[in-house]
Order: C-alpha cells, then sequence, then structure tokens
C-alpha cells in the first residue's frame, strides 16, 4: 500500500512529517493524506511521486504499487546529499555556476579539506565580493 510505503521510508531515513514535506515541495496536511492513505495511488500526482521516489532513492513503481526491486539500479544517495541537490534546484541557474566553480576549485585545492582557503585565493578566483554596510538603512518619513 502505498501510505504504508511512504510512511515507512519517510521513517527509515529519519525525517519529520515538516521536512519530508519540505523536500517535496508539498504542503505537510498533503503528505498526512498520503501516508494515511487518503490520497491513493490513482490520485497522486506524478510530480510528488517522482520526488518522493527521488527522496527515497527508490523505484517509483514499487513506491506507487509495491511492484518491480525497490532499489534504483545506481546505490542510494546519503539524505545529505539529496538535502543539498534539492536545495540546489532553489539557487538561481547564474549563481548555481559561480557556486560550482567555487565548489570545484576548492575540492581540487592542493590544500588539506577543511583546511580555510585564503582569501586572497578565493579573491583572485572569483573577485572580490562587495562590501555591505553593517548600518541600517534610514527610514525616510
Amino acid at each position: 500500500m502505498l501510505a504504508k510505503r511512504v510512511a515507512d521510508e519517510r521513517e527509515r531515513l529519519g525525517l519529520k512529517p515538516a521536512e519530508l514535506a519540505a523536500m517535496v515541495g508539498i504542503k505537510q496536511p498533503s503528505l498526512w493524506a498520503i501516508e494515511k492513505g487518503v490520497t491513493k495511488a490513482d490520485n497522486i500526482k506524478a510530480a510528488t511521486l517522482f520526488k518522493l521516489a527521488d527522496v527515497f532513492r527508490c523505484n517509483p513503481r514499487w513506491l506507487l504499487y509495491g511492484k518491480g526491486p525497490r532499489e534504483l539500479l545506481s546505490g542510494p544517495l546519503p539524505h545529505e546529499a539529496v538535502s543539498v541537490a534539492m536545495d540546489w534546484q532553489r539557487i538561481a541557474p547564474g549563481l548555481r555556476e559561480d557556486l560550482a566553480k567555487y565548489v570545484k576549485t576548492t575540492a581540487d585545492s592542493t590544500e588539506r579539506f577543511g583546511t580555510p582557503v585564503a582569501d586572497s585565493k578565493v579573491a583572485s578566483a572569483y573577485g572580490t565580493p562587495p562590501k555591505f554596510s553593517r548600518t541600517s538603512p534610514r527610514k525616510t518619513r
């Protein structure tokens, strides 16, 4: 039953209902309806099904109908990787490119992982970031 598989998978990952709902992009009452069987397999939105399957790293057909293998052909991703990937999708595409370059440069660095990269190295690769004022803007009447 879809309801049991969704609830079991959420618990397996140690996620609270609110966390899973946010990761999938649905409201918590919608997740409740799925987990309680109010929303039946034939009525679940395809986008919701595929997002749940992505978070659970399982076969969507297995999640929906309980048929076929649970596992995908590739190994499951850790919860942290799924969370980062979902956050990544919410970032503007231009900024994603800049962040990807920064992450690659940092990962390819000869310095040990976890050692801060000098500001001068970051500035030479990406430019100097704008300075922000710590004072609050004046209110106008």
